[in-house]
């Protein structure tokens, strides 16, 4: 897959919010309510960055997770994508269905790897190339 990345030279947009510098009322909303806000985070930028006011934005997000979790996941990026200044179509796919998604699952484990400061020999020939942005809001892990 890794190999496939570097030749096909898909856009990657990073961000990660590191959870134990969440205020602590953040955290104890729970797990969605970080995942809302990296994804608002994310979205607000990148959207900018990728289209004009006037265009139609694609977001495929891959499900995951029990049925209530996809509900609940679901329901948080719509209200982010209702939050950010671009019209976004919000596309639920099966990750096993859309190669994008496989390599934004590729991509962004290469991208925990080098955060967590641990080896990972794609990341520089393969996801780094093409990486527009890497954004760390809260930082990282010391």
């Amino acid at each position: 897959m890794f190999d496939l990345i570097k030749t096909q030279q898909p856009r990657f947009d990073l961000t990660f919010l590191l959870k134990e510098h969440a205020y602590p009322a953040v955290r104890a909303r729970g797990e969605m309510e970080l995942y809302r806000m990296a994804w608002y985070l994310h979205f607000k930028e990148i959207a900018k960055q990728v289209a004009e006011a006037e265009d139609t934005l694609y977001a495929i997000v891959s499900s995951f997770g029990t049925r209530a979790r996809a509900t609940a996941a679901r329901d948080a990026v719509r209200e982010v994508c209702g939050l950010v200044n671009r019209r976004i179509v919000l596309c639920v796919w099966d990750c096993a269905t859309s190669w994008g998604l496989q390599v934004a699952d590729y991509g962004l484990w290469a991208a925990q790897r080098v955060l967590e400061g641990k080896r990972c020999s794609w990341w520089d020939p393969s996801v780094r190339p093409t990486v527009q942005s890497f954004f760390l809001p809260w930082g990282k892990a010391e």
